[in-house]
């Protein structure tokens, strides 16, 4: 989550945000302000018991899940997509300019 999002999140919950506050702070302003533990950053070796957190993801660095089915879809590897892109570009090579070509009218139909 971004810094932007914990402020707005911090405000909706009443919190007065101290000007120099840090992202992990105000996280922790809102977990007290929910009832909760104010434990975010402070698991050791990336090991939390608290498996219904909110903030469980962002605290330990995980990927959240995918929201959307599009989302889970498989990425194509690095090497399929060099060759996909170098399948695209066009070659350069050296061609000599053409004479200019009558303008043709436009086809009726």
């Amino acid at each position: 989550m971004k810094m932007n999002d914990v402020r707005t999140l911090a405000k909706n919950h009443g919190i007065k945000i101290p000007r120099a506050a840090k992202k992990g702070e105000l996280i922790q302003l809102i977990q007290r302000s929910e009832g909760n533990w104010d434990c975010f950053g402070t698991a050791v070796d990336g090991h939390c018991d608290q498996m219904g957190c909110s903030w469980r993801a962002d605290c330990l660095g995980e990927t959240p899940e995918p929201a959307t089915a599009a989302a889970t879809k498989p990425r194509a590897t690095t090497t399929a997509k060099a060759k996909t892109s170098a399948a695209a570009k066009p070659k350069a090579t050296a061609k000599k300019p053409s004479a200019p070509t009558a303008k043709r009218g436009k086809s009726r139909s």
